[in-house]
């Protein structure tokens, strides 16, 4: 992980900083997302009642990335702080899958390093399996609405 981290010239840099977000940012982004075609049998839909996302996903005991992380209570507490920060909210949850909805996606490369940093300690897949450097996930993020998580 450390190589990883290299473009941030740091060992551990912290979340990135909150930004501001407007009235209303999530709720139309989540509409966008639902307006999106799927596969109607794919899909199941589920109420969990729950002040949040992060909460929900604690509250029907979902266990999605257990081959990284057990303790989902951990996950939601990284997935509450995004929410607070960014706006983001869990939209699908799926076997070893999470999607977010994410309002106020970072606007520069320099935002989106500590942001893909935070990507890769939760889900660090992205960067082994996936982008192949933290750099070139980060500018996968760059003014990104949708953020996608998943774990082998």
């Amino acid at each position: 992980m450390a190589e990883a981290l290299a473009p941030l010239r740091l060992r551990r840099p912290g979340p990135a900083p909150a930004v501001p977000l407007p009235d209303g940012a999530a709720d139309a982004e989540a509409r966008g997302l639902a307006e999106v075609p799927q596969s109607v049998k794919d899909v199941r839909l589920g109420l969990v009642p729950a002040r949040s996302g992060a909460e929900a996903l604690v509250a029907c005991g979902w266990s999605g990335p257990t081959n990284h992380e057990n303790d989902i209570a951990k996950i939601a507490a990284v997935l509450a702080d995004w929410e607070r920060r960014f706006g983001a909210q869990a939209v699908e949850a799926g076997f070893d899958t999470l999607q977010l909805s994410v309002p106020v996606p970072p606007a520069t490369l320099a935002e989106a390093l500590q942001v893909a940093a935070e990507h890769a300690a939760l889900c660090p897949d992205l960067i082994h399996q996936g982008a192949g450097s933290l750099t070139a996930y980060a500018e996968q993020l760059v003014g990104s609405h949708q953020w996608h998580f998943w774990w082998d």
